[in-house]
């Protein structure tokens, strides 16, 4: 943040029109939504980039999220593991 102020300071040294009330004020904010805009852009898209690109990212990734997201085993033998005991019977 300091730094962006800073670089603001030196062009609206150069360019007084460039300040945010300003001639300018349209440009200034058209670039900076830009750039924000580019590095969302990229951030999303790292993540399947490397996803794709890496076995080694992905194979930390699928061992991160499988025990949260995708249990082990067969789904009906963990809930009857779970039932056991639990079930009245008649």
């Amino acid at each position: 943040m300091a730094a962006e102020q800073a670089e603001d300071a030196e062009v609206m040294a150069i360019i007084p029109e460039y300040a945010k009330n300003g001639g300018y004020v349209n440009i200034n904010q058209t670039f900076w939504s830009i750039g924000y805009m580019t590095e969302t852009i990229n951030a999303s898209i790292n993540i399947f980039m490397y996803y794709t690109m890496s076995t080694r990212y992905r194979t930390t990734v699928q061992e991160m999220f499988r025990g949260r997201c995708f249990p082990r085993g067969n789904a009906d033998t963990q809930r009857n593991d779970a039932d056991d005991g639990n079930i009245a019977r008649k």
